[in-house]
């Protein structure tokens, strides 16, 4: 099945506008249609006369068919260009996942790393009283049990009870992360060392 590319769409906007321009040339009477509203075609016509109407309204038809066949154009000539950077950039990025699942696979420490990251970020918006924090306009449970703590005991409480919360949290990964890493380094230290008396 041939696929159908979204640029084509000015094609068909290129046909429909000759399509209307040749209407325009041979005088047909629905290209002037006067509709409901007050400033409509009729309303022109009386003061400029139709002719004049129809060369205003043939001189953007043509412009558009113009911008529209140059848009088409401009797209199907790079398409191949375009195909070749974007199976690169797509190389690219599976490259780049693939090294990135790779070293989290052999230093699953740098998981409390990240971890530790994001807390200190959250932690910073409490403090910073970011609103999407303490979103309560849906009718989830977790926004239920929220507003029923800003009304106890009042926004800044909350806000800062979770602050130092994600603040607790973030320092205990990054204290796992120190240790974990420490650890495997004395491992390897202590397998390098072994590997040397064995010589």
């Amino acid at each position: 099945m041939t696929e159908i590319k979204p640029h084509y769409a000015f094609l068909l906007i290129t046909f429909f506008l000759i399509v209307h321009l040749i209407a325009i040339i041979r005088n047909k009477d629905w290209v002037l249609h006067s509709g409901s509203g007050k400033y409509n075609f009729g309303y022109f016509i009386k003061i400029f006369g139709r002719t004049a109407v129809r060369c205003f309204i043939g001189f953007f038809t043509v412009l558009g068919i113009i911008i529209s066949f140059l848009t088409f154009y401009n797209y199907q000539y790079n398409n191949t260009i375009n195909n070749s950077r974007i199976n690169i950039m797509k190389d690219q990025v599976a490259t780049y996942s693939s090294q990135f699942t790779n070293f989290m696979a052999l230093n699953p420490e740098y998981t409390y790393l990240i971890l530790a990251g994001i807390g200190f970020i959250v932690a910073f918006g409490f403090f910073k009283d970011w609103d999407w924090l303490l979103e309560t306009s849906n009718s989830s449970s977790s926004s239920i049990s929220l507003r029923f703590w800003l009304e106890l005991v009042g926004r800044k409480t909350v806000r800062l009870y979770l602050a130092f919360l994600f603040l607790f949290v973030s320092i205990v990964c990054l204290l796992i992360f120190v240790y974990e890493n420490n650890t495997k380094e004395q491992n390897t230290i202590s397998k390098k060392e072994e590997i040397v008396k064995l010589k």
